[in-house]
């Protein structure tokens, strides 16, 4: 469809009747004088003025003149009396883009003299564009270059000549000046540049070249030019051919990029790499000779412990604790069996212990004290236990003399006496951690001076032999004790961690089962609402139809009408369908939501002008409550980079609500700047309120806040859930204030510039609201 042009007429009523005559699909401005014309120009862009030579209050070179200097691009077409060739020229000078004279004018006079008008300035307008396009990139390639630090050369394969920049002439240290005076200016030729080159990289450069034009093999090598001061300088050279029609090389160019310093940290890396392969070398020959020295001091420690063991074994006690440690009562029973030999009176040994130690078979027990071991000849005969013998004997630790008194030899019968011994030597067994642990004795069953100092110097030693292998026991039974404890709590730990990750597959296979349902559901949202969009477009559209159609056979008196019954039935069909239309919206956004398919668009977004829009947009049915709808704008730059769509979205769903569940009051809408890159929204109502209880639970989906006010008050309980959506995804948070009865407040904070996210496009439109 051709499309509807604005014209402005100034002064020139016959023009709007001769344009309506040719058929010009145009929408006509008119304006009185100049003053009006200038006003009506920088409020609105028109695609064309026709403007009167003669106007009331000045003529049409001086409005034609005001335009252009005010900068206002448009086409300016004059009707002028005026057969003044000279008047004419100057209209034209002075940017008229057409003159005509007023008998001359005719419908098709103005339309072809508008249609060309206007053909030439967009044609005018375009090109300029290109030209400054062609400019901006003009300049961009040359701060590209000059940016990138290398040399470019072109090389014109037909004349055999060669161009160069400065920055060439900085890599090899001469001037233009300097080259020619050298005979080096390869600007002329490309034997010239040759002759710069390291001779082992001649050759190389030649067949590079050659592969390329002949092969069109990559061209990227790097080569040594000869520098001024006479060292080579090393460049990385890369290039690529131009081919005519026929694939005939034609011309060749590319870059020169000095890579010296980086060869030179490079060798430095090299040259640092093989002393610290050096360094390694050696301190691994050091390493060896001190693991050698190591293993050597190792060895003469381990001599030397051998040879204090050996000296230990000395002691034959000492011998058998090693041997017996982990049998106790073997081991005293041994340490008893030791004493008796080494000791020539002793006829017998025994040890009595504490019964806590737990060790040995309890043969009887006095004051918690229990015979253990014996050993010897006539230990069956020992009867400890009778008549507190055995009290006595623990007692009288360190006595020599015998325990039998006369007094006991006079009043016991024969076969007590005979089990009592004539002497007995004891001492202690005592540790430092737990004390008296028991006693070890000595007896003679004949000689009341049996035992003298040395025998009990013996004996001491033999008795903290035994209090150290009692300490031992008790460790390794302690021990023994936990490992079996914590074999079992391994085990059950085991059975525990069997369990969890039983547990754990379980909850991955539910997870997948939830994620496949979420899948289907958000899939089967998707197609339910394409499905039904379909119809309901219909449906709108139908009811548009009706509707227009019945208002123009009522304004133009033809065909029957709709009755306002039909009419208002009509309005509802059409209003519950958008309804339904918007309720459908959401549930799609919802499941692009859910499936991670929403996208944000970020582009130049005007504030102002969209939460005027969107305010606006609700003034009618604000008005309609009796609302006091108000907007605060307070920002220093209404320019934002966001999507425009999704952000109106926020901000009408957010003023949908407002104004739905305000009976009475107000609804405020205020736009302010926390820092320079952010910005807040803040929509603030006077309504019923929310409950605290119910403040988080409000952006749930499918949730309102009291299922009793879905009879009262229509909603899917999705917007609030989309909104936290949609402000999450641009890196912002909404919050909510409220307090029930009295109204609510919800702030939206979000960054100026909303980021793109990974993996999206963003749109290529440099659009402005404006």
């Amino acid at each position: 469809m051709e499309e509807k042009l604005k014209i402005l007429v100034v002064d020139a009523g016959a023009v709007r009747c001769a344009l309506m005559a040719a058929g010009a699909r145009v929408e006509v401005s008119e304006a009185a004088d100049s003053k009006k014309a200038i006003a009506l120009l920088q409020q609105q862009p028109f695609d064309c003025v026709f403007l009167d030579y003669r106007l009331p209050d000045g003529d049409g070179l001086t409005l034609v003149r005001q335009v252009r200097s005010l900068g206002l691009k448009v086409p300016l077409i004059v009707l002028t009396n005026e057969e003044d060739e000279e008047i004419a020229m100057e209209l034209m000078k002075s940017g008229a883009s057409d003159y005509i004279y007023c008998e001359q004018v005719s419908a098709q006079t103005l339309a072809r003299s508008m249609n060309n008008a206007i053909r030439i300035y967009r044609a005018e307008t375009l090109a300029a564009s290109a030209l400054n396009r062609l400019q901006e990139s003009e300049e961009r390639y040359r701060l590209v270059l000059e940016g990138s630090n290398d040399g470019i050369w072109d090389w014109d394969i037909t004349k055999n000549q060669v161009y160069c920049n400065h920055r060439i002439e900085e890599i090899i240290g001469q001037s233009a000046t300097e080259l020619s005076k050298s005979g080096n200016d390869f600007n002329t030729s490309v034997e010239k540049f040759f002759d710069l080159l390291h001779p082992e990289d001649r050759k190389k450069l030649k067949d590079a070249v050659r592969a390329h034009l002949c092969h069109n093999a990559e061209f990227n090598l790097e080569l040594r030019l000869r520098h001024s001061s006479g060292e080579y300088r090393y460049c990385m050279m890369r290039g690529k051919a131009q081919r005519d029609a026929f694939g005939k090389p034609v011309r060749m160019a590319g870059a020169i990029g000095d890579i010296t310093p980086a060869k030179q940290v490079e060798e430095e890396l090299r040259t640092r790499l093989e002393q610290l392969e050096k360094i390694h070398q050696i301190n691994a020959r050091l390493y060896l000779d001190s693991q050698e020295a190591s293993n050597n001091l190792r060895r003469a420690v381990l001599i030397l412990g051998e040879q204090q063991q050996q000296l230990r074994t000395l002691q034959r006690l000492s011998n058998l604790l090693n041997q017996h440690l982990a049998n106790l009562p073997e081991l005293l029973q041994v340490m008893a069996q030791s004493v008796c030999d080494a000791i020539a009176a002793a006829q017998f040994c025994f040890i009595v212990l504490n019964n806590q130690t737990g060790v040995g078979e309890a043969a009887t027990q006095e004051n918690c004290m229990v015979l253990t071991v014996t050993a010897g000849i006539g230990t069956e005969r020992l009867r400890l236990e009778e008549d507190g013998w055995l009290k006595q004997v623990v007692s009288t630790v360190g006595d020599f003399k015998s325990a039998r008194t006369q007094e006991m030899l006079n009043t016991q019968c024969p076969m007590l006496r005979a089990s009592l011994p004539a002497s007995v030597c004891t001492v202690a067994i005592n540790s430092p951690q737990g004390g008296c642990l028991g006693v070890l004795g000595i007896g003679n069953w004949e000689d009341r001076e049996a035992f003298d100092e040395e025998d009990r110097h013996l004996l001491v030693a033999v008795g903290e032999q035994a209090a150290i292998a009692i300490n031992n026991a008790r460790l390794i039974k302690t021990l023994e004790e936990r490992e079996e404890r914590l074999a079992n709590q391994n085990e059950v730990l085991a059975n525990q961690n069997r369990e969890l990750e039983n547990q754990r597959q379980q909850i991955q296979m539910q997870n997948l089962q939830l994620m496949e349902a979420a899948r289907l559901k958000s899939q089967f949202l998707a197609t339910m609402s394409h499905e039904l969009r379909t119809p309901m477009n219909a449906v709108i559209g139908f009811s548009q139809l009706l509707l227009h159609s019945s208002a123009r056979s009522r304004t133009q008196c033809k065909g029957q009408p709709l009755t306002l019954e039909q009419e208002n039935m009509v309005q509802r069909i059409l209003d519950n369908g958008k309804h339904l239309l918007s309720l459908i919206d959401d549930i799609l956004d919802l499941s692009k939501i859910e499936s991670g398919r929403l996208e944000l668009l970020p582009e130049p977004v005007n504030l102002e002008v969209l939460l005027t829009n969107a305010v606006e947009e609700f003034r009618s049915p604000a008005q309609e409550k009796h609302l006091d709808l108000n907007l605060d704008i307070s920002l220093n730059n209404p320019i934002a980079i966001n999507d425009s769509v999704r952000l109106r979205q926020i901000i009408v769903n957010l003023l949908s609500n407002a104004v739905k569940f305000t009976p009475s009051g107000f609804v405020r809408v205020e736009a302010s700047e926390p820092s320079p890159d952010k910005i807040a929204i803040v929509v603030q109502d006077s309504g019923i309120g929310i409950a605290q209880e119910n403040l988080d639970r409000i952006f749930e989906t499918f949730r309102q806040v009291d299922q009793s006010l879905s009879k009262k008050y229509y909603g899917t309980g999705l917007g609030l859930a989309i909104i936290k959506s949609l402000v999450q995804m641009m890196n912002g948070k909404i919050t909510v204030q409220s307090v029930l009865g009295e109204g609510s407040t919800f702030t939206i904070e979000i960054p100026r510039e909303v980021p793109l996210s990974a993996g999206r496009k963003t749109k290529t439109t440099k659009r402005i609201i404006r």
